[in-house]
C-alpha cells in the first residue's frame, strides 16, 4: 500500500520537492518489497506496473514518469543482486521469484535499456516541439489491449502446465504455474480443503458462512493434526470471507471495494490526488488473493480507502 501511494503521487506531482520525496519512498518500497522474500509482493508489483500506464500513457511527462519508475525498480534489483554476490557469506540471501529474476543474465541489460529510454525521453521533451503535451488516446487503448493479452497468455499457461500436463516445459515457473498441494508454500492443500470443507456446509452455512473469524477453528475441528502449521487461516482473504461470511458476505465485500475503487478511478482527472488512495487500494486487492486481512494492516487500508472517498464527496468551495 506505502509503494502504491508512493509511485503513484511520484507519477503525477509536479512539485519537485514531493516529487524527490515520494521517489525515496518509493526506492525504499523497492527494496523493502523484494528483501521482505514474499512472493506475493510481486501481484502488487504487477497490479501497479499494469494499471498505472492507463492514466500516465495520457501525457508525455506521465510516460517519462513511468519509465523511470520501471527503470529504478530494474536498477533496484540488480543492486540487490551485487549484494547478494559480494556479500554471501554474511547475508541471508534471497530466493523464489527473485531468484528467477536475477538468474537472467540479461537483466542488467534491460535495466540499463529502460534508464537510456527514458533520457531518451527526456531529451526528446527538452528539444523536440513535438514531444509536448498530450499523446494519443489510441496509446492507452493499446496498453489495455496489452493487459488483456497478457491475462489471457497467463490463463492459457495455466491451462496447458495443468490441464495439458506440460509441467515439465516451464522449468523454473514450474511451481508457480502448477497447482498442487504445495503450491504457494502449502497453499494449494489449504484451498482444496476449504472447497471440501464447504461442500460438507447446511445450506444456511452455504450462503451466510461458518462464523465470522471462525476459519480456524473449522479448520482444526475438521482436519486436526492432519492440518500443516500456519494454516489456521485461508491465506487468501475472498476464500477466508467465502468460508466465514459466506458468498453473500464475499459478495458484498468485492462489490463494495470495487465500486469504491471505480469511484475514486473516476475523480483521477477533477482531482488527481486522490491517485495515491486508489492505488493503494489496488494494491491490497491484489495482493489479498494470497494474503488475509491481519490487524497490523486492515486499518491502513480502510483509511486510505476512507480518505479516498471521502475526497471524491468534497465539493470545491470557491
Amino acid at each position: 500500500m506505502v509503494l502504491g501511494v508512493a509511485a503513484a503521487w511520484f507519477a503525477i506531482t509536479k512539485s519537485k520537492v514531493r516529487a524527490i520525496w515520494c521517489y525515496l519512498c518509493m526506492v525504499v518500497c523497492f527494496f523493502a518489497i523484494i528483501m521482505g522474500s514474499s512472493d506475493n509482493a510481486y501481484l502488487a508489483l504487477a497490479a501497479l506496473f499494469g494499471f498505472l500506464p492507463l492514466i500516465l500513457f495520457k501525457s508525455k511527462t506521465g510516460i517519462r514518469r513511468y519509465l523511470l519508475i520501471i527503470a529504478t525498480f530494474g536498477t533496484v534489483i540488480q543492486c540487490i543482486d551485487f549484494i547478494n554476490q559480494a556479500y554471501a557469506d554474511t547475508v541471508i540471501g534471497l530466493d523464489s521469484l527473485f531468484e528467477i529474476l536475477t538468474n537472467f543474465n540479461g537483466l542488467i541489460y534491460v535495466a540499463a535499456g529502460l534508464w537510456v529510454a527514458y533520457i531518451a525521453a527526456c531529451l526528446l521533451s527538452k528539444y523536440s516541439r513535438n514531444w509536448t503535451g498530450s499523446v494519443s488516446p489510441a496509446l492507452v487503448y493499446g496498453w489495455a489491449g496489452f493487459l488483456l493479452l497478457s491475462v489471457l497468455l497467463a490463463g492459457f499457461l495455466l491451462f496447458h502446465a495443468n490441464v495439458g500436463g506440460n509441467a515439465e516445459k516451464y522449468g523454473a515457473l514450474e511451481k508457480y504455474l502448477v497447482f498442487n498441494d504445495s503450491w504457494g508454500t502449502n497453499r494449494g492443500y489449504i484451498w482444496r480443503k476449504s472447497f471440501e470443507l464447504y461442500r460438507d456446509f447446511k445450506p444456511m452455512h452455504k450462503l451466510f458462512g461458518h462464523g465470522a473469524d471462525t476459519f480456524g477453528i473449522l479448520t482444526v475441528s475438521k482436519l486436526g493434526a492432519e492440518m500443516p502449521e500456519r494454516f489456521e487461516n485461508a491465506h487468501n482473504e475472498y476464500l477466508q470471507y467465502f468460508i466465514t461470511i459466506g458468498p453473500m458476505g464475499l459478495i458484498s465485500y468485492v462489490a463494495f471495494l470495487g465500486s469504491a475503487v471505480t469511484r475514486m478511478w473516476k475523480s483521477l482527472e477533477t482531482k488527481p490526488y486522490i491517485i495515491g488512495c486508489c492505488f493503494a487500494i489496488i494494491c491490497y486487492i491484489t495482493q489479498a488473493v494470497v494474503n488475509i486481512s491481519v490487524p497490523i494492516t486492515s486499518p491502513v487500508m480502510w483509511m486510505l480507502l476512507s480518505i479516498g472517498m471521502a475526497a471524491c464527496n468534497q465539493r470545491n468551495i470557491d
